[in-house]
């Protein structure tokens, strides 16, 4: 019984590290996963949330952790728990407008952004710098 059980818990580690699968991951609801770049679907970290690893183009390709909402142009918080600046794009593509998130940094609400445009519900595509 015990080797099944780890057998079972290496296959779903190796399936989520493994090159290639989506970049969102579900983390805990108290802060965001180490090493990650974190959307949320209200201010204040509420609501639904997408963490990421690496730039994606295209964010109608993802869905808020344990929905079927889609992240794209429905973030309003963030917090980036990286060494990278990160990019939120208004445009698919990498396009447009951009947000920047410096390194481990935290943004309640991104309606409220000296120097950027609004971002609150206005991120297409995001890339990590």
């Amino acid at each position: 019984m015990k080797k099944v059980v780890v057998g079972s818990l290496l296959a779903v580690v190796a399936v989520v590290g493994a090159p290639g699968v989506a970049a969102v991951h579900a983390d805990s609801r108290s802060s965001s996963a180490a090493g990650s770049f974190c959307l949320y679907e209200h201010d204040n970290y509420k609501g639904g949330r997408a963490c990421f690893s690496k730039s994606d183009g295209d964010l109608a390709n993802n869905r808020w952790a344990g929905t079927y909402r889609s992240v794209y142009n429905g973030a309003s918080s963030m917090r980036n728990n990286t060494g990278k600046n990160v990019y939120l794009w208004s445009g698919r593509g990498c396009s447009g407008t951009y947000y920047r998130a410096k390194p481990y940094s935290v943004d309640a609400d991104l309606t409220k952004n000296s120097g950027n445009p609004s971002f609150d519900n206005n991120a297409e595509s995001l890339e990590f710098g």
